[in-house]
């Protein structure tokens, strides 16, 4: 089937996005009102910001970068995978359920937005330098070699991982289950 290209300028906002063929963001900013359901392929170089302010359904995508706003749930349905960076917004609620979703970028979770973060295993993936703003996770993966540094204090109910290079620095980091394996966390 053919490709989809979104051109020109500005935000291309929609309610539900259905992906049969090829969606190619073109590094655009998509506005996202409904669900997400992906059965195609998705070409993201852009960012979605999904903000409704009903219960929205993401279903197993590659991603560039995602913003979780507005007061409604976002529900994930399938693994996420997110090669930039992630934002969950002041009054917003991700949802990542019992799945594995890769963050490439950075992890930016306001003071007031929420990560239900119940049997979700989160794997900062970056070779690159990462900032993870803190807050409660289930698991947390830090893997490759981009160093990790939170922002904020982190408790961790579920398995930690750290293969990579982590920096605390005066941040309280909790951990209620398992060290796996890893490196060493760098306190100042």
């Amino acid at each position: 089937s053919a490709a989809t290209m979104l051109l020109g300028n500005g935000l291309f906002q929609f309610g539900n996005v259905i992906i049969i063929g090829t969606l190619i963001d073109n590094n655009k900013v998509i506005f996202v009102k409904g669900n997400w359901t992906n059965s195609g392929i998705f070409t993201a170089s852009g960012i979605v910001k999904f903000g409704g302010a009903q219960p929205q359904q993401i279903f197993a995508t590659n991603f560039s970068s995602v913003v979780f706003n507005n007061t409604g749930n976002k529900i994930a349905n399938g693994n996420l995978s997110i090669s930039g960076n992630v934002q969950i917004d002041s009054g917003s609620t991700f949802t990542g359920n019992n799945f594995a979703h890769t963050v490439g970028g950075n992890w930016y979770k306001h003071a007031n937005g929420i990560f239900d973060d119940v049997g979700t295993t989160i794997q900062m993936n970056g070779n690159i330098p990462q900032l993870i703003s803190g807050g409660n996770f289930f698991n947390l993966d830090l893997l490759n070699a981009g160093e990790k540094i939170f922002t904020g204090n982190v408790h961790i109910a579920g398995n930690f991982e750290n293969q990579s290079t982590c920096s605390a620095g005066s941040y309280l980091f909790t951990l209620d289950s398992d060290f796996r394996k890893g490196a060493t966390i760098a306190t100042p």
